[in-house]
């Protein structure tokens, strides 16, 4: 699935290709505009961390 939250994709597309654990966290869905094939996609719009809910770092 794809994610759209841009502090997920700046912290996590700087660290080598893999499996990173976010831990506990709530995602945002969400349905994106219609495609060139005529569906739409759904989507992780945001991530929220307890840290990232109480004001901290996004991990």
């Amino acid at each position: 699935m794809w994610v759209t939250d841009p502090l997920v994709e700046r912290e996590f597309l700087a660290k080598a290709d893999g499996e990173h654990a976010l831990g506990e966290c709530y995602l945002t869905m969400s349905l994106g505009e219609r495609a060139d094939d005529g569906y739409c996609y759904k989507l992780i719009a945001a991530v929220i961390t307890r840290e990232r809910a109480e004001g901290g770092s996004l991990t």
